[in-house]
């Protein structure tokens, strides 16, 4: 009746030492064990339980006197014993880890190259998307900022920045919003001009900002002030700008001379007043303007174009005392009041959190890198998958191990501790170094993503390393000690043969849970792969092929005073064509207005003229290209009837037309257009109304896209480049195809130095060569099928790993019997289909078992993919026969093996 409270004391306290001695723990054991050894002595001689209980304790003395006194006594002594035991013990567990993994070397650098490549893959990619969309700005106000736009009334339109009048009315009517602002798009560069860059690091970028942007965000000047509504007016002078604190480090050397300094961006100099803290981050992730100017400037530093209209953000901030929701609420109130008396307040406001600032990838970017997070998270799944399969295989193979330990006397909990150990140095050895090939892995993910050269702050996040980080020490421990936590269901000996192994012991399950996740990623895989092979099947309608494009902008400020701005750039361009084609080896070079593959549509509307009655004054909505005489050459387009154009379709001509195929096809049916008389019209979104101009149809041309593969063929009409354009004038835009095998940046570079020789009023605005704009049109759908391949093939190279290491674990498991099966009689064939057999059987479940994802998966991938059903069965199918080739691969090693077992010896051994 004694006995029982002290053991169960004893096996509680035994657990609580899992990390180490407990002195005072010790002591209590040591006096209960002299109490009850003197209680048992007089129990013998032939005294009552109960008396006997009661005279040891009075022989014993004041146990809690006896106590504080051994403790007193040998407390320094027993810390520095403890301290020795706890530390002895852990290395001891330590350095046996070691040995263990330095034993298994092929395992443990499977394992530990799995789980790099899992971490360092997952750590990138979640940085990236941590960088460029989640990570908050370090700025005061972060909480309360709003982004505000509207959405356009048509059918799926995109949300819009609003107008600077749209701005002006919701400041005037709106009281959730305490300051609006506005950053500009367009960045300007910096000109060497007056006092010379001390470092030679000119062209740094500014971007216009209204006077109150620092105050929204709440954000100081390390030295100096920032801007002030003050300055954000048409009469202030001088220009001011505010610099970032890098720009003070370079060229500066944070020297506070630096204020006053003056910056030019053309020919107008700005005064620096401020310097903005080292830990300010701007409001557009991946973009590090170095100055910030007032908006009013900007009519004096950007492009006619840009000053006139420029492209803004809009950013409010909220009063302290209304919630985001409550804000949003009361903005659609006051933008319904404003559409009812404002004609040019029309959609619907949209009001999204910025308290993250603008994100730096938007869009089908955005998508793309979300896309690639799951495919990420799916292949750290099956790299901890993978994992857990290698520990647990080699963990039933060491339960011998773990047995015989115990009954040489090692506890329990050590065999628990020691295995705790190895997993632990496992996965920080795997983790550690998963973390290194992360560094790597985001700038690959960045330049995949056409980032490369951003300012994106690729710090890692804690919350970024310790989810990765958790997810693998999760995988590696649990399956590390699972087969010694077995060790603790026991307290006797138990010497297992290899063939009492259940299927979860020997890794069976989880390769075939393996198998299921790899599945599903070969059908995302081949879902991507199959749509780019679509969308590169599309035909354009033209030869991109070694065209380089050069897009030019027009320096007003050189233009002759009191002429026509459209005939002077006229005759400037023309003579600019003719010098270039006189240069060797540039082929072909043809102006156009209206670039292919921009983004760009315009929007004309075509009518109908001559013909039957019933078919005049049908109206079709067209994009409209100005092109010179030699564009339908220099691009392949082919003139399916009539003639192309010629240079003396001029200003002293009769206006004509050249209509695409879908447009004749719309306006004609099957008649031929050629001769006929067509309406040609722009109407104006400001001004409601419309200017029409009528022009007789010279030729038909081939369909063209003009700015995806994805969308269908845009309804395009060609007007002559030499004469003057209906309704809209000149574009600010305009560009030269040149048909040269030579690289774009080279030809930008030679026309460049031609345009400063000849002294032309343009400037190069852009380079990029054709076929390369036509592949970015579907360069996310190429991310998307890149990354998924890339860690796809990783997955078959996880699962080639597993199914190896589960076969040759099976051969050696099962050695003894093939060995009998080979000494009567069985060949050689019989062997390898044994063991061919006993893989295909996992592989057919996890295949069982992955099928329904599969088609899971491609159903929600359809809608990313180019026409592409969501059960295609030539993608599953592929996946599917794939699969069952690696697992062949993989499991022809064993079974070769398996037909080299010597009977004999194996008898022998076993």
């Amino acid at each position: 009746m004694i006995r029982k409270p002290f053991q169960r004391e004893q096996t509680w306290r035994r657990y609580l030492r899992f990390w180490g001695p407990a002195p005072a723990a010790d002591i209590d054991d040591e006096f209960a064990f002299h109490i009850q050894s003197k209680t048992d002595e007089l129990i013998g001689k032939g005294w009552d339980p109960t008396d006997a209980r009661r005279e040891a304790e009075r022989t014993f003395g004041p146990m809690r006197e006896r106590k504080r006194e051994c403790l007193m006594i040998n407390e320094a002594q027993g810390k520095r014993e403890a301290r020795r035991v706890y530390g002895a013990g852990w290395w001891r567990d330590l350095r046996y880890a070691t040995r263990v993994l330095w034993k298994t070397k092929v395992s443990t650098a499977s394992a530990v190259l799995i789980l790099a490549i899992s971490t360092g893959a997952s750590t990138a990619v979640f940085t990236v998307l941590d960088a460029t969309i989640f990570k908050p700005l370090p700025v005061a106000n972060a909480d309360r900022l709003v982004r505000l736009q509207f959405r356009p009334d048509e059918p799926g339109a995109q949300p819009r920045d609003l107008s600077s009048k749209a701005i002006e009315l919701l400041r005037g009517a709106s009281h959730s919003l305490k300051q609006i602002t506005r950053v500009g798009q367009n960045a300007v560069r910096e000109r060497a001009h007056g006092e010379p860059d001390v470092n030679g690091a000119g062209g740094r970028s500014a971007i216009c900002v209204t006077g109150n942007y620092f105050d929204v965000l709440g954000v100081h000047a390390q030295i100096g002030r920032t801007l002030q509504v003050s300055d954000d007016s048409l009469s202030a002078d001088p220009h001011v700008a505010v610099a970032s604190y890098g720009l003070w480090r370079e060229r500066y050397g944070l020297s506070p001379e630096a204020l006053g300094k003056k910056v030019y961006f053309g020919s107008v100099p700005f005064t620096i007043i401020g310097f903005l803290p080292e830990d300010y981050r701007p409001i557009r992730k991946g973009t590090a303007p170095s100055f910030y100017i007032p908006m009013a400037a900007s009519k004096d530093v950007l492009p006619p174009v840009f000053a006139a209209s420029p492209s803004c953000w809009t950013i409010g901030l909220l009063d302290e005392h209304i919630t985001a929701k409550a804000a949003s609420a009361e903005l659609n109130v006051v933008w319904e009041r404003l559409k009812k008396s404002v004609p040019t307040v029309t959609g619907r406001l949209i009001t999204t959190d910025a308290s993250r600032g603008i994100a730096a990838i938007e869009g089908e970017r955005e998508t793309s890198l979300f896309l690639v997070a799951t495919v990420i998270g799916l292949m750290l799944l099956i790299g901890c998958v993978n994992v857990s399969c290698l520990l647990v295989a080699r963990g039933a193979m060491r339960r011998n191990e773990f047995a015989i330990r115990r009954a040489l006397g090692a506890g329990a909990v050590q065999i628990l501790r020691q295995s705790l150990v190895e997993s632990c140095l496992l996965a920080l050895v795997g983790g550690g170094l998963g973390l290194a090939l992360a560094a790597s892995g985001e700038r690959l993910l960045l330049a995949g993503l056409q980032w490369g050269n951003q300012p994106i702050d690729l710090t890692p996040d804690g919350r970024v390393l310790g989810f990765s980080l958790t997810i693998t020490l999760a995988a590696t421990i649990f399956c590390g000690i699972f087969p010694a936590l077995q060790a603790l269901r026991t307290q006797r000996l138990e010497i297992h043969r290899e063939g009492q192994l259940r299927p979860l012991r020997s890794g069976k399950a989880l390769i075939a849970m393996e198998v299921a996740l790899s599945l599903v990623l070969l059908a995302a895989a081949g879902m991507f792969l199959r749509g780019v092979g679509n969308l590169r099947s599309v035909p354009v309608g033209f030869n991109p092929h070694d065209v380089s494009v050069i897009r030019l902008f027009p320096n007003y400020d050189k233009f002759p005073d009191g002429v026509s701005v459209e005939r002077y750039l006229t005759a400037e361009a023309s003579r600019l064509r003719d010098r270039l084609e006189s240069i060797p080896g540039l082929e072909r070079a043809a102006f156009a207005n209206g670039m292919t593959f921009s983004g760009a549509i315009s929007g004309y509307f075509l009518m109908r003229l001559d013909g039957p009655v019933d078919a005049r004054g049908e109206q079709v909505n067209v994009n409209t290209v100005h092109v010179d005489d030699r564009f339908f050459d220099v691009l392949d387009i082919p003139v399916k009837s009539g003639r192309p154009f010629s240079r003396q379709d001029d200003a002293t001509s009769d206006r004509v037309v050249i209509l695409s195929e879908s447009v004749a096809r719309k306006l004609f049916g099957n008649q031929n257009p050629v001769g006929q008389r067509v309406s040609i019209g722009y109407a104006s979104r400001s001004t409601i109304t419309s200017t029409k101009v009528t022009a007789k149809i010279v030729g038909v041309a081939g369909d063209t896209r003009q700015r995806s593969l994805r969308e269908p063929v845009v309804p395009t009409i060609y007007l002559p480049f030499w004469q003057p354009a209906a309704g809209r004038g000149w574009s600010a835009q305009t560009g030269i195809h040149i048909r040269t095998p030579r690289n774009a940046g080279d030809i930008a570079a030679l026309i460049d130095k031609e345009i400063k020789a000849g002294g032309y009023p343009l400037s190069i605005f852009q380079s990029y060569a054709l076929e390369d704009a036509v592949g970015a049109s579907y360069q996310d759908d190429r991310i998307r099928m890149q990354a998924t391949a890339i860690f796809a093939s990783i997955a078959l190279v996880l699962i080639v790993a597993g199914i190896y290491g589960l076969m040759a674990y099976a051969v050696k498991r099962r050695s003894r019997e093939i060995g009998i099966r080979m000494a009567v009689g069985a060949t050689s064939d019989q062997i390898v289909g044994l063991v061919l057999k006993d893989c295909m059987t996992v592989v057919a479940i996890g295949l069982t078992l992955g099928i329904p994802g599969a088609l899971a998966v491609m159903r929600v991938l359809s809608a990313y993919v180019f026409e592409l059903s969501p059960t295609d069965p030539a993608t599953l199918g592929g996946a599917i026969a794939l699969m069952l080739v690696t697992a062949g691969l993989a499991a022809a090693g064993p079974a070769w093996r398996s037909t080299q077992v010597n009977p004999v010896e194996t008898l022998r051994t076993e």
